[in-house]
């Protein structure tokens, strides 16, 4: 009679040297159904194509057309780098995906751990700092003074990316590590350490990267509300008495254009939050009560982290009408011209990109 094979656990494919990395907690669980990896290294494949696509396209645009170089598309461009970045070191999970296990070692894990605790935290701050503007501008529409200009601009993203890159840098100088988690084909900083250093660092970490962005970005945009409601009952008196003049025309057209820039906005940030708080609530769960938390638990936010940083790019193209308009200029390029009339279209276009900036600015 023979006997059955033995069960396989997590971590029994790790490389010997791998094994001081990786937490008690996973090694207990047995191994996941092969397939369970390859359907996760299927859908990476897609979220890294459709947002290396997007992000970098977006990009693209910012940096080829003018008219999308405005303080608070500058803002877009920070979160497209970061989405960017974010799926860069998608090939890590996907490898060790479909060799279900962490192959690439420590490595591996490191570079993996490091570029999404990065991009991570600039993609937070870069929603909440569009969020900022967003309410600058309409709390002051004629006051340019309260409002970003292109030096604060410029210090609000110095700030952004120097402040993750040392968040990024922290885990390296001994205030945590970047361990593998749930399946050991990903990695994060450790969460299921009881550490009082690593869990003050896990606490900092929560309340910067989540909690504090997150008030910050409901207050914006409770005020957002309130500013609007105010000033459309203005603009309806104005409008009354002035009988509909030109100048109010232009304008009630110009609040039209920042409100759906904001509904545009406003479903960057519902995404967000949709996106990271299970990871959130994960890394509470892990910190807190490791008992209840399963490896496939811990597959679930990164899954939601990657889909934002695909949809992110589709809703600036599709609800922004700036990006819009020179989406569709970039690909109704006019054939048949001379080279001298696409030179002359070419610097039309940027005549109007640098007036429309300096319109929106």
């Amino acid at each position: 009679m023979e006997s059955s094979p033995s069960p396989t656990y997590i971590g029994d494919n790790a490389p010997e040297e791998f094994l001081p990395y990786i937490s008690e907690h996973w090694l207990k669980f047995l191994a996941p159904n092969p397939s369970m990896n390859y359907v996760l290294g299927i859908i990476y494949i897609f979220f890294m194509i459709f947002s290396l696509f997007g992000n970098g396209f977006i990009l693209f645009l910012i940096i080829r057309c003018p008219s999308l170089q405005s303080c608070s598309n500058c803002l877009v461009g920070s979160l497209a780098t970061a989405d960017f970045l974010m799926m860069l070191k998608t090939p890590v999970f996907i490898i060790q995906s479909f060799q279900q296990g962490p192959t690439l070692g420590s490595l591996g894990c490191q570079l993996y751990g490091a570029i999404g605790f990065l991009s991570g935290f600039a993609a937070i701050w870069s929603v909440m700092a569009i969020a900022i503007d967003r309410y600058l501008v309409f709390a002051n529409p004629f006051d340019m003074g309260r409002r970003l200009d292109r030096k604060r601009t410029t210090i609000l993203i110095t700030c952004i990316w120097s402040s993750s890159a040392l968040f990024t840098v922290a885990p390296f100088l001994g205030f945590s590590r970047y361990v593998p988690e749930g399946y050991l084909t990903s990695c994060t900083i450790d969460y299921l350490s009881s550490d009082w250093k690593k869990r003050a660092f896990i606490i900092l970490c929560g309340s910067i990267g989540w909690l504090i962005p997150l008030c910050i970005i409901m207050f914006c945009y409770v005020g957002i509300i309130r500013v609007t409601r105010k000033s459309d009952e203005a603009l309806l008196l104005l409008t009354r008495r002035d009988g509909g003049s030109l100048a109010v025309s232009v304008f009630l057209e110009k609040r039209k254009m920042q409100r759906r820039l904001n509904r545009s906005v406003l479903m960057v940030v519902v995404i967000w939050m949709l996106s990271w708080t299970p990871y959130a609530a994960v890394v509470l769960v892990g910190s807190l009560w490791s008992q209840y938390l399963t490896p496939g638990m811990s597959m679930i936010p990164a899954l939601a982290c990657k889909a934002s940083a695909c949809i992110n790019p589709y809703i600036y193209g599709i609800r922004n009408p700036q990006f819009l308009a020179e989406v569709k200029r970039f690909f109704s390029w006019p054939r048949g011209r001379t080279p001298s009339q696409r030179r002359e279209l070419i610097s039309l276009s940027e005549f109007r990109g640098h007036r429309d900036r300096s319109i929106n600015e």
